[in-house]
Parts: C-alpha cells; sequence; structure tokens
C-alpha cells in the first residue's frame, strides 16, 4: 500500500460507500418488531434499524439508517487516550471550536434506506489475518496489481497500523487530518477523513498503550496544523525513531506524494516497502529510480543510525497499558469500542480500487436487507426495556 495515495483513495471509497463499525451490541424492541444494531460511519453515530414485515407501514419491512441523537456522537478530542499523541488533543479542539470537525453527516443515500447489509469481518478477525499474511499491508503495491475490493480498501489504513503493532512494520503514517481542501472543494462539507475508516481510531487507540509503539505528530511544512496533520507511528527500537523523524523532518504526509524520485524512494524504504514495488510507483508518477538516486537514499538512511531495520521486529502483538489513567478499550468521552463492522449499502455507486488505486472495483453485493438477514448475521438482540 503505497502511503501517500491511501487517504485520497479512501476518500473516494468513503464518499460512495458506507461502512458501519458496530460499537454496541445489538439491541430488539419488547414486540419484536425493529432490531438495531448502532455504529461509527464517516466519524458519526448512526443506527442501522431493521424493521419486521408486520409492523412496517407497507408490509414489506426494511433496513433503515439514521443519525444517532447528539449526546452519542463521538468526543474525540475529550478521549483521553488521545494524549498518547502529544499536540493531537490542542489540535482538536481547535478544529471543534472553529466548526471544522467534526463535520456533518453527508446526505444519507436511497433516502437512509438500505438495499444490502453485509456483515464481513471484525477487528479480531482484521487483526489475526495480518498477523497471518502481513504483505498487503506492508509490501507496497505491485506493478499492474489490481484493484483493491471497496473490503480490502475500507480496512487498509487500520490493517498498516496493526501491522506496525504486529510488529511487520517499523514506521506507518497515518493522515490525522486533511484540512487542504477545505476551502477550495465545492463539497468540503461531505469530505471524508482517513480517520473516519473503520477500526482506525480504535486502532491508534491500542496503539497509544502499546509500550514498544511510539508517535510523533507532522504538520505540513510552513503551515500550521489544522491545514494536514500525520502520526508517524514507529517502534521504538532504533533505527526507527530516527527514520520517523527524518520523515517527520521535511513534513512528509501520508496524503500527499512525494515529489521526487528521491523522495518517494526515501519514503517507500523507510515505511519498508519492497524495493520492485517502490520502483513501479515512482514508474507510475512518471518519475525513473537510478542507481545515483538508490545509493544516496540508503547512505542518508545509514546516516541516521547505524543498526540495520530489520523485520518483524518483535514476534506478534504486544500488551496494551493504560493511557493518561484511563484504559486502552475503555468507553470514554462518547467514545465506544466495538466488535464488528458491517456493510451498509445504499444507492450511492461503485468504489474505489486497490492496487494502483483507481476506480474500477466489482461492488460487493452479498447480503441482505429483510429483518430475518440482518438478525441472523448479528445475532439476536438484547430487548430493551
Amino acid at each position: 500500500a503505497a502511503a501517500p495515495a491511501a487517504a485520497a483513495a479512501g476518500k473516494q471509497l468513503l464518499k460512495s460507500e458506507w461502512f458501519l463499525e458496530v460499537t454496541a451490541p445489538a439491541s430488539a424492541s419488547l414486540d419484536g418488531s425493529t432490531f438495531t444494531l448502532t455504529g461509527l460511519c464517516k466519524g458519526k453515530t448512526l443506527r442501522l434499524s431493521a424493521i419486521a414485515a408486520k409492523f412496517s407501514s407497507n408490509g414489506g419491512g426494511g433496513v433503515l439508517v439514521e443519525a444517532a441523537p447528539e449526546s452519542e456522537q463521538p468526543a474525540l478530542s475529550g478521549s483521553k487516550w488521545v494524549g498518547g499523541y502529544p499536540g493531537w488533543a490542542g489540535v482538536l479542539t481547535e478544529l471543534k471550536a472553529s466548526g471544522r470537525s467534526p463535520r456533518p453527516l453527508p446526505p444519507l443515500p436511497n433516502g437512509g434506506v438500505c438495499t444490502s447489509v453485509t456483515k464481513f469481518t471484525s477487528y479480531e478477525e482484521l487483526k489475526a489475518g495480518v498477523l497471518a499474511a502481513p504483505g498487503f499491508w506492508c509490501d507496497g503495491t505491485p506493478a499492474g496489481a489490481p484493484p483493491m475490493t471497496s473490503r480490502q480498501q475500507a480496512t487498509l489504513n487500520a490493517g498498516e497500523i496493526l501491522s506496525l503493532l504486529a510488529g511487520w512494520r517499523g514506521v506507518v503514517m497515518v493522515q490525522l487530518w486533511v484540512g487542504w481542501e477545505d476551502e477550495t472543494t465545492a463539497d468540503a462539507a461531505g469530505i471524508a477523513q482517513p480517520l473516519d475508516a473503520p477500526f482506525v481510531v480504535r486502532a491508534l487507540r491500542e496503539a497509544a498503550g502499546d509500550e514498544g509503539v511510539s508517535a510523533m505528530l507532522v504538520p505540513i511544512v510552513g503551515q500550521p496544523a489544522a491545514k494536514g496533520l500525520t502520526a508517524m507511528l514507529h517502534a521504538t527500537a532504533a533505527p526507527y525513531p530516527q527514520r520517523a523523524a527524518h520523515l517527520g523532518s521535511f513534513g512528509a504526509q501520508a496524503a500527499l506524494v512525494a515529489g521526487s524520485p528521491y523522495y518517494q524512494l526515501l519514503i517507500g524504504m523507510i515505511l519498508g516497502y519492497k524495493m520492485d514495488n517502490i520502483d513501479a510507483h515512482i514508474t507510475e508518477k512518471g518519475g525513473k529510480l537510478s542507481r545515483r538516486v538508490i545509493e544516496e537514499a540508503d547512505a542518508d538512511l545509514g546516516k541516521l543510525h547505524p543498526n540495520v531495520a530489520v523485520l518483524p521486529w518483535r514476534v506478534g502483538y504486544g500488551s496494551v497499558g493504560e493511557v493518561s489513567g484511563v484504559s486502552v478499550g475503555e468507553v470514554s468521552g462518547g467514545e465506544v469500542s466495538g466488535d464488528g463492522a458491517g456493510d451498509v449499502e445504499g444507492d450511492a455507486g461503485d468504489g474505489v480500487g486497490r492496487g494502483r488505486r483507481k476506480k474500477g472495483g466489482r461492488k460487493e453485493k452479498s447480503g441482505g436487507s429483510s429483518f430475518a438477514d440482518v438478525e441472523a448475521m448479528f445475532g439476536k438482540g438484547k430487548k430493551k426495556r
């Protein structure tokens, strides 16, 4: 996964595909008429309600999506674990005060009526997949790679963070805020942020409590953090802190493409991508990887620290401790943890592909839209009083 393109592709995906990260156990009404799931989608708390046919006005039942009350919306700026990312809380507070974040929810496609609902993965399943076969999140994009499916793209950012926590990456870039489009893009209010992708916030929270991982925040050079902010997550063992700091020294951003073959190569090497895939990325962007550029980047990395980057830098996930006195999985500041992600599909268009990160991946249409379908996929809900 070429980091500079990940957030841009994710933004397009999240504008056309709707994924619900389930954050609370399913619930059912006392009379059995409605089955409800609550979760995060595009940075907002939504409710997905399946209505039994015999209780619906049209007799056909269905599945509806609506925003949860304001009191249930995420409050990331008030989450204590954010203190694990020095300076981020201040940026979040500034964005909230200026009205730039959280952004309003885009109009629900198809009037909020779902044509298909599919349960496709969970956070634990994603962690297991990264641990067992990390190449997808670690190697970069091969030349001629097929487009990603919408599901692969949706969990790409979280998977990259987890690949670091599993020891398979030494440095990972995560775009915390994209602010350069706020005033220049007509649909700025509907632009999805990289953090809105499923499991990204949860993976960041887990990383904040991992003693083997640290982070530094990097704004665009010469710009305020509210214009663009990237977190450089890295293993604490050398040479990874030194390499992450070097990326930060020239303001590298996860959502911006480096401008020269040298910097594209340097960033790719620090992020641990395979050389052939870095070469393919440079070629795709119109550049050429010469022997001189390779030798220069190699020499510059050697000057940062004498240790050789060896992966995995540890075997398996580390233990998660506490951050600022709050257990890293604890419900805090209106933000809750969950154990699943559902793909909520409406009439909103096709997805964005993996590989070269271009449009064209076929949209998966498996799933159902009836009360029984949804209840079967997510289990019988606990009845609400």
